[in-house]
């Protein structure tokens, strides 16, 4: 069988790439739309796609065609990820025929500048193999992690962590806020630098945050929250940190809201609850612990065990519904400090009326 010199089989791009991720077409580099080289025993194409967004599908098509005498055969694709796939791939393609051969690519878990290939073996005695190659920039901001472990949490042990905010094709993009979703969890954010995090084409680092366990001890089990990033940008407003706890040892409270319900002006009504912190229900645990709420009208004492007084660990509160106005929802918490800082906090609710 005669075989067609190197130069017989020409590859031709034929349609400009495609993208869909929130409505917007992806943008073509102001580079050199197509490419083709040699590369030692092969031919090797590629195609910028530009900026998409994360998230979008970017479809490619090249055209294969063969002029030499002879059917070219194609093996079967090897791709360098699988976020890169052939639609409809063909087995051969004739003698002075084409064939088109669609490149789909998932940006779904892909940041900044990437490059993807699908490559396929044919048999030509000089020309081995042919490599689609896309590449171009994918838009988005993330963190790294995108979860955090804060592991076990006692009344004597916290823990801390860090995570990154990554950015790729916003040159824009700044962050307007980081907040945790309560008071368990305390942020502390920065800028990134180069020694936080590593250097990727088309990727920069944008802050630095430190995740740690407050003062305020939540009820033992699994603690679930997170942290949320408040951006700039309308495509990406919030983005969010899941941060997960197995909290022991830590303070318990029966119940865990004091209910008021209604309470006529002029008139008060006492709530109490059990207070234990850690695993030893010693009442000389709560020693020293200050109690503050968030309204005048709310009075805490802490029971010291007399037989009048309640059981040791009770925290007693009274609400004496005094002024505002009728149907005004009170809501607020009962905070034990010691040397300052919040060790408990209990809330309450409560409805002001009149006769």
């Amino acid at each position: 069988m005669t075989h067609a010199p190197l130069g017989c089989l020409l590859l031709v791009f034929v349609s400009l790439a495609w993208a869909e991720c929130m409505g917007q077409p992806a943008r073509p580099s102001a580079k050199g739309m197509k490419k083709l080289t040699r590369a030692g025993s092969g031919l090797r194409m590629s195609r910028d796609f530009g900026l998409v967004d994360r998230g979008a599908e970017v479809q490619e098509t090249f055209e294969v065609q063969n002029k030499s005498r002879e059917p070219l055969r194609l093996g079967d694709p090897q791709v360098s990820c699988g976020c890169i796939s052939i639609v409809d791939q063909p087995k051969s393609v004739d003698a002075g025929e084409s064939v088109s051969i669609a490149v789909r690519l998932d940006t779904s878990r892909m940041r900044g500048a990437v490059k993807h290939s699908v490559t396929f073996k044919v048999d030509h005695p000089k020309q081995r193999y042919v490599r689609l190659v896309v590449e171009g920039t994918v838009r988005g901001v993330w963190t790294e992690p995108e979860t955090l472990d804060l592991g076990s949490i006692t009344s004597q042990k916290r823990a801390r962590q860090r995570f990154f905010i990554f950015a790729a094709g916003m040159p824009d993009l700044d962050i307007l806020s980081v907040r945790a979703s309560d008071a368990f969890l305390e942020v502390n954010d920065g800028p990134a630098n180069a020694d936080d995090a590593t250097r990727r084409k088309g990727i920069r680092g944008v802050r630095s945050v430190f995740v740690g366990w407050g003062d305020v001890m939540a009820p033992p089990g699994v603690y679930s929250g997170e942290v949320a990033i408040d951006t700039n940008d309308q495509r990406w407003p919030t983005v969010t940190v899941s941060v997960t706890a197995h909290v022991t040892g830590a303070v318990d409270v029966k119940p865990p809201l004091l209910l008021f319900g209604t309470v006529v002006h002029g008139k008060s009504v006492e709530r109490s609850c059990r207070i234990r912190l850690g695993d030893d229900d010693a009442a000389h645990q709560l020693d020293g612990l200050i109690f503050e709420t968030d309204h005048e009208q709310v009075v805490c004492r802490l029971a010291s065990g007399d037989s009048d007084d309640g059981a040791a660990g009770t925290l007693r509160v009274v609400l004496t519904a005094a002024g505002g106005e009728s149907g005004e929802l009170i809501k607020g918490a009962a905070r034990g400090k010691r040397d300052g800082k919040v060790v408990v906090s209990v809330p309450y609710v409560a409805y002001l009326a009149r006769d």
